[in-house]
């Protein structure tokens, strides 16, 4: 990330098959650790009369928003489509769309699993309400392998069915294995309560982007303000060099704010000490 010029700002939007790169453009993406659908708003300027019709015809697209500089950009987000709706403003025809990530699965992803004695340990059931969710793996893998060396593999010992909505089951579930999860670009994170996503930590200073000062309120709740630099997601752990704080944070939520003609290009980071 330190090899990154942070200068020359880029985004790419894709949204189903139309791209757009070069119009003036908004973005608000919030991201969290928690279950719930993370959240994008985007706000296009003067796109052309073809592509405005078609955007607010699509009832279900992939939403993919791609930001950074001219040496490098990241995906900040990947969702559904929710709404797409153009008004006109003086000179300017503005196009707003909305998107949730997995917001299909969890509004309508239903689990149907009947497992006997014998053959029902919770790394399957896991699995199974996890493949129900009609999302990417993820690192669903390593979560299993977490479960089987907890020794919890026997939890479902004398059987189980579970049935209804994928959501709140996959909320249950993991609370009982001591897991939380949520589904970030469509896929899912699974993490052992108050863990990090396994790999390097990201380096967080004035040298790499931070700006300001960071603060910790009296709940040990950290927050802090950086440029867009990439590779920064909730659930992955960072170390902080500032003159007043210092340390390794679990990145909580972000949220990814740019205006290709304003000055906002910034995330603003809530973490836990780790």
């Amino acid at each position: 990330m330190a090899d990154v010029k942070l200068f020359g700002r880029k985004i790419r939007v894709v949204v189903s098959t139309i791209e757009i790169t070069e119009l003036t453009m908004l973005f608000n993406v919030v991201k969290t650790l928690k279950p719930e659908p993370n959240k994008a708003e985007l706000t296009i300027y003067n796109l052309n009369p073809s592509n405005r019709s078609k955007l607010e015809q699509m009832v279900q697209a992939p939403v993919q928003i791609e930001a950074g500089y001219q040496e490098g950009m990241s995906v900040l987000f990947l969702g559904d489509l929710r709404t797409a709706i153009t008004i006109h403003q003086g000179p300017d025809y503005i196009t707003k769309l909305s998107s949730g990530d997995g917001e299909r699965a969890v509004k309508t992803a239903r689990v149907n699993v009947s497992l006997k004695k014998g053959s029902a340990s919770a790394d399957k059931v896991l699995e199974a309400v996890a493949k129900s969710l009609g999302v990417g793996d993820g690192n669903l893998k390593q979560a299993l392998n977490v479960i089987k060396a907890a020794g919890l593999a026997d939890l479902f010992s004398e059987g189980t069915v579970i049935f209804g909505s994928a959501f709140r089951e996959m909320n249950e579930l993991c609370k009982s294995l001591g897991l939380s999860w949520s589904i970030q670009g469509g896929k899912l994170q699974i993490l052992e309560l108050k863990k990090a996503l396994e790999g390097q930590a990201i380096k967080i200073s004035e040298r790499t982007g931070l700006i300001g000062s960071p603060t910790v309120d009296n709940k040990g709740v950290l927050t802090c303000q950086t440029l867009l630099i990439p590779d920064v997601f909730p659930g992955r752990l960072m170390t902080l060099e500032s003159e007043r704080i210092q340390g390794q944070y679990r990145i909580e939520s972000c949220q990814y704010t740019g205006d290709t003609r304003g000055q906002d290009w910034y995330i603003q980071i809530e973490g836990k000490r780790y």
